[in-house]
């Protein structure tokens, strides 16, 4: 919810004109909140998540799809399995849009086993033009800590201020931030 209200009250870098027909990776969809909120605003979003999440994610994209597509040009979600552990031509498979305009994740920092997957996964979706909007619950100092520090090592972090988000949808243990690929 952190990030669809905070879509909301950045209107300078969240218009809904800048974001029509954007290409999305959701990571670790889970409800798809974030992703719908850049569908609602008429982008292509892909949803991806493990495979035992995957089936409400699928339930709630194209819920929301087939309510709004009679009031205007919509685009259908993609919904697919994803582990980011898996091997980079299955991942290839999965993100077929790729490079994506924007790469999402919410909660999903919550092992330090994970990080380097992660933010390979992550790296796989991109390229120079690319956003990264995380926000994450920190869960675990180690974890939330090896993330930012694998994350640092390919992406220039601007971290949002809580006065930039809405005031009734946030959390001191929630970090939210903007990542843009490190010029080579």
């Amino acid at each position: 919810m952190i990030i669809s209200k905070y879509l909301e009250t950045d209107p300078k870098n969240f218009k809904e004109r800048d974001l029509r027909d954007k290409k999305v990776l959701e990571l670790g969809s889970g409800t798809g909140l974030a992703g719908l909120s850049f569908l609602l605003r008429k982008a292509y979003v892909t949803f991806t998540d493990t495979a035992d999440v995957i089936e409400l994610t699928k339930l709630n994209a194209y819920k929301t799809y087939n309510i709004v597509k009679r009031m205007g040009t919509y685009h259908e979600p993609v919904v697919k399995v994803l582990d980011w552990t898996a091997a980079e031509a299955e991942q290839d498979n999965v993100m077929i849009d790729k490079p994506y305009d924007y790469v999402l994740l919410t909660d999903c920092v919550f092992s330090e086993l994970l990080a380097k997957p992660l933010v390979a996964t992550i790296l796989r979706a991109c390229n120079k033009n690319t956003i990264v909007l995380c926000c994450h619950e920190i869960r675990d100092e180690d974890a939330n800590n090896a993330f930012i520090q694998e994350f640092s090592k390919f992406f220039k972090i601007k971290r949002i201020s809580p006065k930039q988000l809405d005031k009734k949808y946030q959390n001191d243990m929630c970090e939210v931030f903007v990542g843009k690929l490190l010029k080579e």
